[in-house]
């Protein structure tokens, strides 16, 4: 497995497991993607989620459904199905990017899995300080600069920079809100929402992203 990465599934000899029927509706309204072993993956768990969760349901008429893999995976069920199900049943996803998120096959998977479906689904947030670092066709989309919020802990949390970050992921709920309602229909048997999950033993070379309307490039 990659250091770091989500469990290798794909290099088991592990009769495949039978999947669940498909809901009729999506699951989730947000599906988060980052890095589990990355600063940024802490960082998410710390400050970032509850207060996200938390405000998105203040823009919404119903609770907030938001999937992640560390809350949303019970013990005992295959990761890869149930990412595989988390990424077609949900409305939108907000990724955290940062170099590593581009070095990690699962992430690349996951982003180009709501690519496919159009523009504007996914919520990127900018979380390096140096997105030059990212691949040409994630540069190219407009990015949430979280970047100055990028730290954890007590005292940060307490400070007016910490302020300032709870400030900042109230705007993004409301921006995540507008995304919603631009979600298609949902439909389990449309190509577009079929997930792409990569082989965990792929190296950053050898990931093909294919930009909207573009050739491929190599990230």
């Amino acid at each position: 497995m990659l250091t770091g990465a989500r469990p290798d599934v794909t290099a088991t000899n592990a009769a495949p497991q039978p999947q669940p029927a498909l809901p009729a509706d999506y699951e989730y309204d947000v599906f988060i993607s980052y890095p589990r072993q990355h600063l940024s993956g802490r960082w998410l768990h710390a400050l970032f989620l509850a207060e996200f969760t938390q405000r998105l349901g203040d823009t919404l008429p119903d609770e907030p459904r938001v999937f992640c893999d560390k809350n949303d995976i019970a013990p005992g069920l295959e990761w890869r199905a149930e990412l595989q199900r988390a990424l077609r049943c949900s409305r939108s996803m907000v990724a955290i990017w940062s170099p590593e998120y581009f070095r990690r096959a699962w992430c690349c998977s996951e982003w180009r899995s709501f690519r496919k479906r159009g523009r504007g689904l996914v919520v990127p947030l900018q979380w390096s300080l140096k997105p030059q670092l990212f691949p040409a066709d994630a540069q190219s989309v407009q990015m949430i600069d979280f970047s100055p919020y990028a730290f954890d802990g007590e005292a940060f949390a307490n400070s007016n920079d910490g302020l300032a970050l709870r400030k900042e992921i109230r705007k993004l709920a409301e921006e995540v809100a507008r995304v919603l309602n631009r979600a298609p229909p949902f439909n389990s048997t449309d190509p577009a929402f079929e997930p792409e999950m990569f082989p965990a033993d792929l190296g950053r070379a050898k990931i093909q992203l294919v930009p909207l309307g573009g050739a491929a490039l190599s990230v």
